[in-house]
């Protein structure tokens, strides 16, 4: 990725290290909830970030609401990985938070990151395009969203579904976050709806694929190790587009949805060629 990208990961990185709990929480969640923010590609905040730069928004106003993502999002992954759902002992190349704290302690580490997102969007809505920001991330990380993708997911598992409901459990799961990620972005930066609109048919597009090459790193044709154990949707009976067409039609079309999505994104994001290069030139073609 570019030294823009490089760049702003690092200034997240020092945010992250910033934060601070209040003197009432348990000195362990605070050291739970510390251990699953150390690590992490942080590319959706970081999308964040570059778009609301593009659109205008300081960086002082989108990094709490960058924060709140990475925040949601990891709340989600320690959520996963536990023995209720993917049962999975090792994320971001360490560790599950179940595996070095216990299920029960992992669940309330969870459940702070997400309370936690609220706190830094609630502190940061003090205007109304701050509050529709707020909003906006709220939905997508809800049950119309990413909570509602990441249900079909588990209630889905072993059974065959329609290509549809994959579509819906693919587009809630992995793809809401990343509208939130570009679409919050723009909205503080002054978007129009028009433009909202627009952003969020490439970020759909993108997320989808990014989910596939998930799937395709899962199934042992990434570039680089996936930080988690692979091999384990297939052996779960997950659906996700490789265990359900094949990785051959899975890369083409998470080949075809990047093609669509930069010619989408581009004209709205410089940084977006780069962007989907990177997700393409990251897995193996079968």
């Amino acid at each position: 990725m570019s030294g823009a990208f490089e760049a702003a990961r690092a200034r997240f990185e020092t945010a992250v290290r910033e934060l601070r709990f209040a003197a009432e929480v348990p000195q362990e969640l605070a050291e739970g909830v510390r251990y699953a923010l150390s690590r992490g590609k942080r590319l959706r905040p970081i999308l964040l970030l570059m778009t609301a730069d593009e659109y205008g928004a300081s960086e002082a106003r989108a990094m709490p609401f960058a924060l709140a993502l990475e925040c949601v999002h990891t709340a989600s992954l320690i959520h996963d990985d536990l023995p209720a759902l993917d049962n999975d002992p090792i994320r971001r190349g360490q560790a599950s938070n179940h595996a070095v704290y216990g299920e029960a302690k992992a669940l309330i580490q969870g459940d702070a990151l997400l309370n936690y997102a609220y706190e830094l969007l609630i502190e940061s809505a003090t205007d109304p395009a701050a509050i529709r920001a707020a909003t906006y991330l709220a939905r997508a990380a809800g049950a119309a969203g990413m909570l509602g993708g990441q249900y079909l997911d588990i209630s889905s598992e072993g059974e065959s579904i329609s290509e549809g409901t994959l579509s819906r459990l693919i587009d809630g799961k992995t793809a809401a976050l990343f509208r939130a990620a570009f679409g919050v972005g723009a909205i503080l930066g002054g978007a129009s709806e028009e433009e909202l609109r627009r952003i969020e048919r490439a970020a759909s597009k993108f997320g989808f694929a990014f989910q596939i090459a998930d799937d395709l790193t899962d199934a042992g044709y990434g570039s680089s190790p996936s930080g988690k154990t692979d091999g384990k949707d297939a052996a779960a009976k997950k659906n996700t587009f490789v265990t359900v067409y094949g990785a051959t039609r899975a890369y083409a079309e998470m080949t075809r949805l990047l093609t669509e999505a930069e010619t989408a994104g581009k004209e709205m994001f410089s940084y977006f060629a780069d962007l989907c290069r990177s997700i393409r030139e990251g897995v193996s073609k079968p």
